[in-house]
């Protein structure tokens, strides 16, 4: 089982870095997980948020039992600071020990501050 944890964000200009921990909560080792997909739901601020990096389909790797994992997402806003709070989802795929896959979505709040 993977869960996802928001480590920090940042603002500059208009550009938002998001730091997203995934961490294998499950009993053995959690192989290509994959995030497919990253959708944003703006709460304060104007405008939408385009995911500049990483490209999608992106390949998180293998991540070992009790292990994490850290990705930064980085957004641009149409202007500086025209968005600073938002919900992020991110929706992908991981294979257990055997190569069953499962799905896995997780959700942050995000506030970033320059």
């Amino acid at each position: 089982m993977i869960s996802a944890s928001l480590v920090k964000a940042s603002l500059a200009g208009n550009l938002i870095m998001v730091e997203v921990q995934f961490k294998n909560t499950g009993d053995e080792i959690a192989r290509n997980l994959t995030i497919n997909r990253v959708t944003t739901m703006v709460l304060e601020g104007e405008g939408g948020l385009l995911l500049k990096d990483p490209t999608l389909p992106f390949q998180v790797g293998n991540i070992d039992k009790g292990k994490t994992a850290n990705v930064t997402f980085v957004f641009q806003s149409a202007r500086a600071n025209a968005v600073w709070k938002f919900v992020m989802d991110e929706i992908g795929t991981v294979q257990d020990a055997v190569g069953w896959p499962y799905p896995v979505s997780a959700e942050q709040d995000v506030t970033a501050k320059p």
